[in-house]
C-alpha cells in the first residue's frame, strides 16, 4: 500500500451523503460472499443490484467489482487480504466512482456497459477453454486484465493489482 491509507467507515459517513450509503445496501437479496463457483446469473444479480441502488442506468465495472468482492473473504482475495485495506471502505469508494442517482427500484433487464460486456466476453473464452459452464471465478480472472478506471482508480490508492497471469 502507498502512504495514501484507505478511509474508515466513520470518515466516509463523515464526508457526507454518497450513493452508497442507501439503506437498502444493507438489505442485499443475496449473501455478500461471492464465491468461486458462484453462476454467472447470481455473480450478475449482484451486481445490477448495486447498479441499481446507486440509481445507474448500466452495470459498470465498479459495480461487477463490489458484485466479485462481495464481503472478500473468498481466498482468491487473499492477495488483496495482505495489503490489509479495510475492504468494505475499498468497495464503497470503487462505488463511489459512479455518480449517485436516485435509487432504481428494478434490476430486471438493466442493461450491461461495454466495458463489462468485454470482461463478460473474456470470461466466456476462459470457460469454454475449461469446457465448463461460466463462473464468477472466470469473471474474477477476466476483470483484472480489463479493469479499466476501476483498476486505475485502485492502484492510485495504493492497491497492488493481481498479475495478470492469474488468467
Amino acid at each position: 500500500m502507498s502512504d495514501e491509507r484507505l478511509v474508515t467507515g466513520a470518515e466516509l459517513k463523515a464526508m457526507g451523503p454518497a450513493a452508497f450509503e442507501h439503506p437498502a445496501l444493507k438489505q442485499p437479496t443475496r449473501e455478500l460472499d461471492a464465491t468461486a463457483n458462484e453462476p454467472l446469473e447470481i455473480l450478475m444479480e449482484r451486481a445490477a443490484r448495486w447498479a441499481a441502488l446507486q440509481g445507474s442506468e448500466v452495470v459498470r465495472l465498479p459495480h461487477l467489482f463490489a458484485a466479485l468482492l462481495g464481503s472478500g473473504v473468498d481466498a482468491r482475495w487473499d492477495w488483496l487480504r495482505k495489503q490489509k485495506p479495510d475492504l468494505e471502505s475499498l468497495k464503497q469508494r470503487v462505488l463511489g466512482m459512479v455518480p449517485p442517482q436516485p435509487a432504481r427500484i428494478d434490476t430486471d433487464d438493466l442493461p450491461i456497459s461495454e466495458s463489462v460486456r468485454r470482461v463478460l466476453e473474456q470470461a466466456k473464452q476462459r470457460a469454454t477453454r475449461a469446457k465448463r459452464v461460466l463462473l464468477a471465478e472466470d469473471v474474477y480472472h477476466a476483470f483484472w486484465p480489463d479493469s479499466g478506471a476501476v483498476g486505475e482508480q485502485l492502484k492510485k490508492w495504493g492497491v497492488v493489482l493481481p498479475d495478470a497471469a492469474l488468467k
